[in-house]
């Protein structure tokens, strides 16, 4: 398997240096407001972003193929809401609980309670949380972005795939009726990039939380602290964050 990952990788950098390149950026280019558009002539211009790119997709290639061969966990369970845990001990109430353990606990159900009240949440919640956490972490790290947003949907956890989401390029594709356009991707990137590195840097977060965010916004720091397990872990978070 090692030996036809190499080959695979050898053909992908032997493919690009005989396709046909644009050398200049200036030749390519066309009047368009789509971030996407723009970053599609770059990439076309710039060869060692390409070669940057190319061992990524590699990278990605090789951990999904890794992954799908010793996957062991089970697949996410729908749910509707978070934290079902947590909202069942609260709509209860204290009759059935003490009141040291209620008081630990957070009073509201949205995503942002924990950090506003400095409470915490149900323990088995803090744990599937943290299952969540991780596993859509291994899906970005296998190149299955839209995976890793369909996770934090089929768990109740909207919010985090809409966070996740933010990091798409705005882009403009022809919709069903001629003539119309449809939207694509954060037209707020900047801002959503600037949320992002809040999140990342914030070491209270989710360790796996944080290096996916990281990934996505370019922050070295977090994204690393995720990767320890092998050497393709790594180079992979530090091209990702170079790319990006």
């Amino acid at each position: 398997a090692e030996e036809g990952n190499t080959w695979k990788l050898l053909y992908a950098l032997y493919a690009d240096s005989i396709g046909n390149h644009q050398k200049s950026l200036e030749s390519i280019i066309e009047p368009t407001l789509s971030q996407q558009s723009l970053v599609n002539f770059y990439y076309q211009s710039e060869s060692e972003l390409r070669l940057l790119q190319l061992l990524v997709d590699w990278l990605e290639a090789t951990a999904a193929y890794q992954e799908s061969a010793t996957q062991t966990s089970a697949p996410v369970i729908g749910n509707d809401i978070h934290w079902g845990n947590t909202l069942h001990e609260l709509l209860i109430g204290n009759s059935l609980f003490n009141k040291e353990k209620n008081k630990a606990m957070i009073t509201c159900i949205d995503p942002d309670a924990p950090r506003r009240q400095n409470k915490i949440i149900h323990s088995d919640d803090k744990k599937d949380d943290n299952d969540l956490c991780k596993r859509v972490f291994t899906g970005v790290r296998c190149g299955k972005f839209n995976d890793a947003v369909s996770m934090c949907i089929s768990a109740g956890q909207a919010w985090r795939g809409a966070v996740l989401q933010g990091w798409r390029l705005l882009d403009y594709k022809p919709g069903e009726l001629e003539g119309t356009l449809e939207v694509y991707g954060n037209s707020s990137r900047d801002l959503w990039k600037w949320c992002a590195l809040g999140i990342a840097s914030n070491t209270s977060e989710n360790i796996h939380y944080r290096a996916t965010i990281g990934i996505l916004c370019g922050h070295l720091q977090s994204a690393i602290t995720a990767c320890q397990g092998n050497w393709e872990d790594l180079l992979w978070a530090h091209l990702r964050v170079q790319i990006e």
